[in-house]
């Protein structure tokens, strides 16, 4: 929650009060979506299971509604984006990335401005020479 904070957090803004509303958020989201899991201690469990937890928490958290996020497994080099639904006419979605190490989650900082979603899965899709293609699941957030 403190790498998607910091990745969202105006500057001169505590990082840890938006970290908090994110995992307040999408916990709730997500024992709305999967009830028993309170029961079996899902969510305590240290398991990296975070990321997944976005397919719920990405529209139930207001600070990243409309955003996108990339979450790159360091371990495989590949990457999973979370998106909210497309929409025909709304403006380019904005892209938080997150690299996972398989027990931690880093912010990446793209240079500003950073790519859309759509530069991003195009980029993915068609590297430049010489560089590897990234091997991309685009996941849909739920309500």
């Amino acid at each position: 929650y403190l790498s998607l904070a910091a990745a969202i957090a105006p500057t001169g803004t505590s990082m840890h009060r938006i970290a908090a509303s994110l995992r307040q958020h999408i916990e709730a989201a997500v024992l709305r979506a999967r009830p028993a899991w309170t029961a079996q201690d899902f969510l305590g469990q240290e398991v990296g299971a975070f990321a997944d937890f976005l397919v719920w928490g990405l529209l139930a958290a207001p600070e990243l509604r409309g955003r996108a996020v990339a979450v790159y497994d360091g371990r495989t080099g590949t990457c999973e984006v979370f998106r909210p639904p497309q929409q025909p006419s709304a403006p380019p979605i904005q892209v938080i990335a997150l690299w996972f190490t398989g027990a931690h989650y880093r912010w990446l900082r793209w240079r500003e401005p950073g790519p859309s979603l759509r530069q991003l899965m195009d980029h993915h899709r068609r590297p430049p020479t010489g560089a590897q293609r990234v091997l991309t699941v685009a996941t849909n957030a739920e309500a």
